[in-house]
């Protein structure tokens, strides 16, 4: 948001900062939306989040 180099002294250069804001906060918001719609998908048949535990990993690996 500073980088853009928005004169904020001006009335239409606040006005453009809210907009730009204003966007940003709505990306942020479908991001963090679609993430919970993944996690809660992905919970439905079961399956909890996470990394498996080191002893279920190792008993999985192969050794060459």
């Amino acid at each position: 948001m500073l980088e853009q180099g928005i004169e904020t002294t001006t009335p239409v250069g606040r006005f453009l900062f809210h907009v730009i804001a204003a966007m940003d906060e709505i990306t942020a918001n479908l991001i963090s939306e679609g993430t919970l719609e993944g996690l809660e998908s992905a919970r439905a048949p079961g399956r909890v989040g996470g990394r498996q535990h080191l002893r279920h990993i190792r008993r999985n690996s192969v050794s060459f």
